[in-house]
């Protein structure tokens, strides 16, 4: 098994960009006052709307396109682009943590299910790990999967250690073929946070934490290895999810 505990949390990136408000239209009171059936009707409109709006995902991109929601730079420890149909993450030999892209959204949700499909090109390291997370403000919370095919949910604060909640033994999933991961993160407010994995469909690991979060306004995506590792990263979805 390999240790998850090891990993040190991902760098904070800096926060999404401001939601300018939208303006209010001046035709509103003189619409409401126009009679019951108009406002019966856009009482029907508003919850189409709410519920269109529920089950539209917050993220979802083939990145076919060449760009996508993550973002592209180059430093000497780590390679982030648009490449060959999906979203390449090309670590350096001596980086020493996690790699990690996001991808926001606003306003933030209280539950999510995040999902993308990784492989490793090339060789694999004995200590290398992807993921997929739900970013909170400060933390998040990840499913990795190591190149053994064991994988763990783990959370992950800024300037503290790696916290492993679930662990699952090697299965028949690799890292050297394309696999499926998908992390369901149910906020908590009062209550504890509710975590189950999936890899290729199949849950493999689930978790409460009782220190939770009141919501998530990110997917992330994620790599580590002790020496150079190149995934490509394709098909990030991410929706919003009942509380359960």
């Amino acid at each position: 098994m390999q240790d998850f505990s090891s990993l040190p949390p991902p760098a904070p990136l800096p926060p999404p960009p401001a939601v300018t408000p939208a303006r209010r239209s001046k035709r509103w009171p003189w619409v409401l006052a126009g009679g019951g059936g108009v406002v019966v009707v856009l009482a029907i409109l508003t919850v189409i709307g709410l519920v269109a709006q529920l089950n539209s995902p917050l993220v979802d991109d083939n990145l076919n396109s060449g760009d996508g929601p993550f973002v592209a730079e180059r430093d000497s420890l780590v390679t982030l682009e648009h490449a060959d149909g999906g979203y390449r993450m090309l670590l350096a030999e001596g980086n020493s943590g996690p790699q990690m892209a996001r991808s926001y959204w606003a306003p933030t949700v209280r539950s999510v299910r995040v999902e993308v499909t990784a492989s490793v090109r090339g060789d694999a390291p004995e200590e290398s790990f992807v993921g997929v997370a739900c970013v909170a403000a400060g933390a998040i919370y990840a499913l990795y999967i190591g190149v053994k095919g064991d994988s763990a949910i783990v959370r992950a604060d800024v300037g503290k250690k790696t916290e492993i909640l679930a662990s699952s033994p090697p299965r028949s999933a690799r890292l050297t073929s394309p696999v499926r991961l998908r992390l369901d993160c149910r906020g908590g407010g009062n209550g504890p946070t509710e975590l189950t994995g999936y890899i290729d469909g199949a849950e493999v690991a689930s978790a409460k934490d009782v220190e939770s979060f009141e919501s998530f306004g990110a997917i992330g995506v994620l790599a580590f290895a002790d020496q150079q590792l190149d995934v490509l990263f394709d098909d990030p979805y991410a929706k919003e999810i009942n509380a359960g």
